[in-house]
């Protein structure tokens, strides 16, 4: 393996800090604080400056305290161009109100939803049966 590049973005004004931790080919992306309607634009902003060609992304989402639909939104939009640029995602989820959300947007329809890196990992791997497309959703 390469050298992993680490890149933070932080501002507590906006209530959300993204890092991303990475090698060629894959990032583990740790989300804290929060992504709803006031930062959602910084956030999408962010995450797509991330996107590369043929890359697979773990999102770890369980920093976050509060998500709205927007921040659902956000998310979405992210893994559209992920896959449009040849990669995929998935996510880490521990915390139950974030895994009840996920369950009512019905994002474990679409994405491997893991309670730890490494089973979001080896989900990608070994490739996982989506019940909706993404492009569906």
């Amino acid at each position: 393996m390469g050298k992993t590049q680490v890149d933070r973005y932080e501002a507590q004004t906006d209530g959300i800090e993204i890092e991303r931790s990475a090698n060629t080919g894959y990032s583990n992306i740790q989300f804290s604080g929060k992504i709803v309607y006031e930062n959602s634009s910084v956030a999408s902003e962010k995450l797509t400056a991330l996107v590369e060609k043929n890359s697979y992304y773990v999102l770890d989402i369980d920093g976050l305290h509060k998500i709205d639909s927007t921040g659902l939104g956000v998310l979405v939009s992210f893994a559209k161009k992920v896959k449009n640029s040849g990669g995929d995602i998935a996510f880490v989820v521990q915390q139950e109100f974030l895994r009840n959300i996920f369950k009512i947007a019905k994002f474990d329809y679409i994405f491997p939803v893991a309670t730890t890196k490494e089973e979001a990992w080896q989900a990608l791997d070994k490739g996982y049966s989506r019940q909706m497309e993404l492009d569906s959703y």
